[in-house]
């Protein structure tokens, strides 16, 4: 399922989203915490500021799991981004939408960069 226009226009909009992924029953949230989120084009990118051994990062890939924009759920994939391309186009996205934020240094940094997660729209939080 692609994300509509009107959804990018909300993602750009939004300083922060609450991100969701389930724990390994696939039934309850690993965590429900705030996470800054950019857009590219048509897609939707978020980062573990911890890098790759960040455990919602992992249980993310593994389960899938929720967002929230604006009181709207998303059950959504988490897809690692491989491409250095789109990861250096949504670290530039990151410094222009976040400039003003003490931490963007940190979500630009190598570590975070190399735990760039595409947010892909999904009809079940099932995996």
């Amino acid at each position: 399922m692609a994300w509509t226009n009107s959804e990018i226009d909300q993602f750009n909009l939004a300083q922060a989203i609450q991100n969701r992924p389930l724990d390994n029953d696939c039934s309850t949230f690993l965590e429900d915490s705030p996470t800054w989120v950019v857009a590219v084009a048509d897609k939707i990118f978020i980062r573990a500021a911890q890098g790759k051994g960040a455990k919602w990062y992992q249980k993310g890939i593994k389960n899938g799991g929720v967002i929230e924009l604006h009181s709207h759920n998303y059950p959504v994939k988490y897809i690692p981004v491989t491409n250095s391309e789109t990861i250096e186009q949504v670290s530039k996205q990151y410094l222009h939408k976040y400039h003003w934020q003490l931490p963007v240094e940190l979500m630009v940094s190598n570590k975070a960069a190399d735990a760039t997660l595409e947010l892909v729209k999904s009809e079940s939080t099932r995996r």
